[in-house]
């Protein structure tokens, strides 16, 4: 079955966000609380989210996860074809349109409150973006440093393990530590566990990663960040979207138009920016708000 772990402030809250993540319906699923909401000492101090576990029952089909995980996982035998497809589908180009002469005196009138709104959004999208660079950034202004030893990692291991046993997944976990950082990989030998812990483009992944950085750092000094991977899945896309990338700047250096990718977490979104971060000819940006906020590639 799949399953997703959601955080919120209430549990109704987290059954609502599942559901929608699932794109199933009450009856569909079984709903386990993990954590109850602590409200706090004056509603601030020692405020707890609630943690919950949302699976499709047995005789529920999943909607939508098989083939994504598949072509990820398959990524690097894709055919030109393919890519061409995946252009079409994941790529909007902003096109360009010139106004006529009768256009003119509308524009003129209302130049000036298109100003005072573009200056508001330009302030918003600012404000985002130095939230994103801020995240791109902060692990490596940490020098903190973590063993195989110490017990913050002995206890995300272990929290890990338990939480794929309790869906019922049998794996293997491979670990390793960078500096502040724990990366673990999660080896399932059958394709439909794969499928599960993956979930709709990395989603149930994303929710289960959230869920270990939380248990980690619960009782952590400092920052310890934990990244989880399935079988591969996450470097297996970041070649995918390196090489979309790629394509996508050479076509808005040609064109000269801004191309505008389809909306992803931030975790892909910084793939794309670090990939062309020190590309001569285009700039990287994000536009729109969580959770559709994408990627702009332009040309200098």
């Amino acid at each position: 079955m799949r399953s997703t772990v959601i955080s919120a402030r209430t549990v109704e809250e987290c059954v609502n966000k599942a559901l929608d993540k699932l794109q199933a319906n009450r009856n569909e699923v079984n709903i386990e609380v993990i954590d109850e909401p602590k409200q706090g000492f004056l509603g601030l101090f020692g405020a707890k989210d609630a943690v919950v576990r949302v699976s499709l029952k047995d005789d529920v089909k999943e909607k939508g996860t098989d083939d994504f995980v598949k072509n990820i996982l398959n990524s690097d035998s894709n055919s030109v074809e393919t890519e061409q497809k995946e252009d079409k589908k994941v790529v909007e180009e902003v096109e360009e349109t010139k106004p006529t002469q009768d256009d003119n005196d509308k524009i003129v009138e209302i130049e000036e409150t298109v100003e005072k709104e573009e200056v508001t959004e330009e302030s918003e999208e600012s404000e985002q973006e130095a939230e994103e660079s801020e995240e791109i950034s902060k692990e490596a202004e940490s020098d903190v440093t973590i063993d195989r030893d110490d017990e913050l990692f002995i206890t995300s291991k272990n929290f890990l393990k338990q939480m794929i046993e309790d869906m019922g997944i049998d794996c293997d976990i491979e670990s390793r530590t960078e500096g502040n950082m724990i990366k673990f990989n999660i080896i399932c030998s059958q394709e439909s566990d794969i499928g599960i812990i993956i979930g709709k483009r990395g989603e149930t992944l994303d929710s289960l990663q959230y869920i270990v950085n939380l248990v980690t750092n619960r009782n952590a000094d400092t920052y310890i960040r934990v990244v989880l991977d399935c079988n591969q899945y996450r470097s297996k896309r970041e070649r995918s979207l390196q090489k979309l990338a790629r394509r996508l700047a050479d076509k808005a250096v040609q064109t000269g138009r801004d191309i505008k990718l389809e909306p992803m977490n931030p975790y892909e979104r910084r793939i794309i920016h670090t990939y062309l971060q020190n590309d001569e000819k285009v700039n990287t940006f994000s536009q729109g708000n969580e959770p559709n906020r994408r990627v702009i590639i332009k040309r200098k």
